[in-house]
Formats: structure tokens, sequence, C-alpha cells
């Protein structure tokens, strides 16, 4: 069952409509997303941009440090 916070008003998760779009449908929305991803980070100052890549760099060291060699 979905957590709560994924599901509407109207009771209706939104994985349980996402499996309802066609494949092919599917596919253009993530394109989408990822073009207009593309455009919002090529959009941004640089300085926010270094500032983002600084904290994603410091959270990939400290999620990698709490990780089991073994």
């Amino acid at each position: 069952m979905a957590p709560e916070s994924d599901v509407l008003l109207s009771g209706v998760s939104p994985r349980q409509v996402w499996a309802f779009v066609p494949l092919d449908r599917q596919q253009q929305i993530v394109q989408l997303l990822a073009h207009l991803a593309m455009h919002l980070i090529a959009t941004q100052p640089l300085c926010q941009r270094v500032e983002l890549s600084a904290k994603e760099q410091v959270h990939a060291h400290s999620s990698s440090s709490h990780q089991d060699p073994a």
C-alpha cells in the first residue's frame, strides 16, 4: 500500500495512475521532465550551480561513509 502522502483525496495513488499510462507515453513524459530539468539547470546562475554541486558532493561523501564495506 502507498504511504498516505502519496494518496490523493480521491484515494488513488499516483503509482496506480502511472501504471495505466501506456509505456510510450511514460517515455515521452520522462523525456519531457528531463528536458525541463536540463533547461532549469542551464538557466540557473553559475554561483547557484556551484553551491548545489558542493552540497551534492558533501552528501555523496557522507552517505558513502555510512555504507558497510563488506
